[in-house]
């Protein structure tokens, strides 16, 4: 054992020797070696090369010296892409000389030359057109004012603190004003033409500026209705023609005539124009029972509903500013009104209903232009009978003869039938028993569907 032990320390021993001689580690005299060859491998170069390196790069850097800076400047200022002083002022010149904008001698001209081709009208002065008075000096009314002649007391304080409301009130509504100065141009001629007919103040026009804004189709909650407003039972006492056809209301003519005489019947029952005019606002018969009420019979002194009362203060404010428009703003021309109307008159007889278009082509225009001549026409047909028409002007010769062209010819192709209405018949039986539709059975006839209809009446079938 002993034996055993020593061959196995002397086996050991001579593994260790071996393994230190097969070392990866160098000793350190390899290992100096290594270093002074690795030194003389390296890529860092020792300092002679990196000073011999820099050297060179300094040749050949990208950075040039300020001797190269000096000589690259000079090359580039003889070589650069834009002109020398001397070239760029030329430049200048001529570029004014070739300028698309004309000197002013040419500008002169050609201003010179629109203006007398120019088609519109010669313009209001630039001062004169866009210079608006201050409201507060708008509302320095000077006396005396009158209305219809009679004058208007303005050295009571309320009085023209209540004109003033109204004066401002209408100037503020600019555009409106625009208009109504616009439409006087077109029916002013026509109401002041009636009114000096029926011997009536020329200031009684402005009620219907007050009333519709002369506007035929205006109407008001209460059932009023055209230029003046009137209610159906009102118009019809005065001659005015109100049906499912036709409605004279809307006729600036007829409505006018009835108008005055309304007026000239107010104004025997008060015995003042202030007064009249709040009764054909009011109603006589509730003005008569408040100045009755109040033992009053001052207009500036009644205590009336809220409408009646600015109603004449708006009627006089209207007056104020359509009689002079240019001292508060309103600069207009004559041919910024709206023309006169103008038309020939032509009488149509015939022995059934005919459409109206037939009117319009026997007249060599439109449908809708017969309806704006004649604005109190409501149906799309004419009854029979005979009917005075305003057709455009220039029209009316040959018309006859067209007109009774068209009418047989449409009778020609439309069969008519007249059916008389019998106890217990509806206008939907009707129309079931000859196999038409019910609205076209209401429109030939101009029935509104929840109308009665009573025997005897006779209805117009088309086949």
């Amino acid at each position: 054992m002993r034996w055993l032990l020593i061959l196995c320390i002397c086996f050991i021993t001579a593994a260790i020797a071996s393994a230190e001689e097969k070392s990866v580690l160098p000793t350190p005299e390899p290992i100096a070696e290594a270093s002074a060859s690795a030194e003389e491998e390296s890529v860092l170069p020792t300092p002679e090369p990196i000073a011999e390196a820099s050297a060179s790069a300094e040749e050949e850097s990208v950075l040039p010296t300020p001797e190269l800076i000096a000589e690259a400047s000079a090359s580039a200022e003889e070589e650069s892409v834009l002109p020398p002083q001397e070239p760029i002022a030329k430049s200048c010149a001529s570029a004014e000389e070739e300028s698309v904008l004309p000197p002013q001698e040419r500008i002169a001209e050609a201003s010179a030359s629109y203006e007398e081709e120019s088609v519109l009208p010669p313009p209001v002065p630039i001062a004169e057109a866009s210079t608006l008075p201050a409201l507060i000096p708008a509302l320095r009314i000077e006396g005396p004012l009158y209305f219809a002649g009679e004058e208007v007391p303005l050295d009571n304080q309320e009085v023209r603190e209540r004109l003033e409301k109204e004066l401002l009130l209408t100037l503020w509504d600019r555009a409106q004003v625009i208009l109504w100065i616009k439409r006087s141009g077109r029916y002013m001629p026509v109401i002041e033409k009636t009114l000096r007919e029926e011997g009536l103040p020329d200031d009684l026009k402005y009620l219907a500026v007050i009333e519709s804004a002369l506007l035929a189709h205006i109407g008001s909650p209460k059932g009023a209705k055209g230029f003046w407003q009137f209610i159906k039972g009102t118009g019809r006492r005065y001659g005015l023609t109100i049906n499912r056809e036709r409605d004279d209301r809307r006729n600036i003519y007829y409505s006018t005539r009835a108008a005055s005489q309304y007026l000239k019947e107010l104004y025997e029952m008060f015995g003042s124009w202030s007064l009249a005019g709040a009764a054909y606002n009011y109603g006589e018969y509730r003005l008569r029972k408040a100045m009755k009420a109040q033992e009053v019979d001052d207009y500036y002194r009644l205590y009336l509903p809220n409408e009646t009362q600015r109603y004449l203060f708006r009627i006089v404010a209207a007056k104020m500013v359509l009689s002079d428009p240019g001292r508060y703003g309103f600069h207009v021309q004559e041919y910024d009104l709206y023309p006169p109307l103008e038309f020939d008159k032509v009488t149509v007889t015939s022995s059934v209903q005919i459409p109206l278009r037939l009117v319009a082509k026997a007249a060599c225009t439109y449908y809708k232009q017969i309806r704006d001549l004649n604005p109190e026409l409501r149906s799309q047909h004419l009854r029979k009978g005979e009917h005075t028409l305003a057709i455009p002007k220039g029209s009316a010769d040959e018309f006859q003869a067209r007109y009774t062209q068209f009418v047989t010819e449409w009778k020609e192709e439309n069969q008519i039938r007249v059916y008389k209405i019998k106890e217990g018949d509806s206008m939907s039986l009707i129309a079931a028993r000859f196999d038409i539709k019910l609205e076209s059975l209401l429109r030939w006839n101009n029935v509104n569907s929840r109308a009665n209809i009573f025997p005897g009446k006779e209805l117009i079938l088309y086949e």
